[in-house]
C-alpha cells in the first residue's frame, strides 16, 4: 500500500517562510499540499476584520482537500506558522490516489471525523463557558491532540493565537495564563505552553 508521505513524495517540493501565506480565499484549488515539516493555519476574518483560527495543520497532514470534496469556493487563509517543508501534487493526482487506495481514504475519513468533532467541541466551549473555562478546554485539546501519553505536554502555541481560536482579547487570555502558572498548572515560554500535569488541568474543567 503506498501512503499519502510516499505519493506526495513525488511531486513538487515547496519551502515556506514563518508568516507566509499558501494560499487566500477566492484562490482556485488545484493543489493540494502535504506538509513535511512545519504548521499551517487555517483561519476566517470576521465581518470586523479580526482573525479567527479554525484549524492547525501539522507534519503529515494534507491540506485543503476538504474544500474541493465539499465543491465550495474557497473563503480561508492558509498560513505558515513556522518555516514549513511540504510537496505539492495536482488536485487530480491525488483524488486518483485516494480512489485507488481505500485504507488512506478510510484514515483519511477518521481524520476528519475526528476534526469535525474537535470543530464541535470548540463551539460548545464558546458558547457555554467563560474566559477561564475557554482557554482551559481548549489547551486540554490542544494537549489530548498531541497524544504523548505523558502528563506533562509541551504545546506550540501563543497568547495571540489563543485568543484567534476562542474570540478573546489577548490581554484577557494573558491574564488567565498567569492565573494558571500560579496555579502550578503550566508554564510559558515564547511561543510555547507546557502543561505540567494533564489530568490537574483536565480537573479544572468540572469546577
Amino acid at each position: 500500500m503506498s501512503t499519502p508521505a510516499t505519493f506526495f513524495s513525488k511531486h513538487t517540493p515547496c519551502t515556506f517562510k514563518k508568516g507566509q501565506i499558501i494560499i487566500q480565499p477566492s484562490t482556485s484549488i488545484e493543489d493540494i499540499y502535504y506538509i513535511e515539516r512545519g504548521l499551517v493555519r487555517m483561519y476566517a476574518l470576521s465581518p470586523e476584520g479580526e482573525e479567527v483560527t479554525l484549524t492547525i495543520f501539522k507534519a503529515g497532514a494534507y491540506f485543503p482537500l476538504m474544500i474541493p470534496l465539499s465543491e465550495r469556493q474557497n473563503t480561508y487563509y492558509f498560513q505558515t506558522q513556522e518555516e514549513v517543508t511540504a510537496f505539492k501534487a495536482p488536485l487530480s493526482d491525488v483524488l486518483l490516489f485516494l480512489h485507488e487506495q481505500p485504507d488512506v481514504l478510510f484514515n483519511l475519513a477518521v481524520s476528519f471525523s475526528k476534526a469535525m468533532m474537535g470543530l464541535t467541541t470548540r463551539i460548545e466551549t464558546i458558547l457555554f463557558s467563560d474566559a477561564y473555562q475557554k482557554i482551559v478546554r481548549l489547551l486540554v485539546y490542544f494537549a489530548e491532540k498531541e497524544n504523548t501519553g505523558e502528563d506533562t505536554v509541551a504545546i506550540t502555541t501563543s497568547q495571540e493565537q489563543i485568543a484567534s481560536w476562542l474570540g478573546l482579547q489577548r490581554e484577557t487570555v494573558s491574564r488567565n495564563l498567569q492565573t494558571l502558572k500560579k496555579a502550578g498548572l503550566l508554564t510559558t515560554q515564547n511561543n510555547r505552553v507546557t502543561i505540567l500535569k494533564l489530568s490537574d488541568l483536565q480537573k479544572e474543567i468540572a469546577k
